[in-house]
């Protein structure tokens, strides 16, 4: 699986072996707050999952951490965080 493009992998797929690399507790309660047929589909690719390479699954928790990071990013927004990046940049008193 390391010889494909990652960007090629499916999501279901990306999301089965980043269950995997979890482990079972924590899989156990990211699978808590799915949907019936969302964990049908990823228990379904869990199952059909040979072995995985190490870099495959280093490559796909980084961009689940990009990911993560970037919807952190994201949701800080808002007039409060507007006012306070242009004191920071511009001074109080402008």
């Amino acid at each position: 699986m390391s010889q494909v493009d990652q960007k090629k992998i499916p999501g279901k797929t990306k999301a089965a072996i980043l269950m995997v690399a979890m482990g079972p507790n924590a899989s156990s309660r990211v699978l808590k707050e799915m949907s019936e047929e969302e964990i049908e589909v990823v228990t379904k690719e869990i199952a059909q999952l040979e072995t995985i390479p190490g870099d495959m699954i280093d490559k796909i928790k980084s961009e689940f951490r990009h990911l993560v990071m970037g919807q952190q990013y994201a949701s800080v927004g808002g007039i409060e965080y507007a006012r306070e990046l242009l004191e920071n940049t511009m001074g109080s008193s402008k």
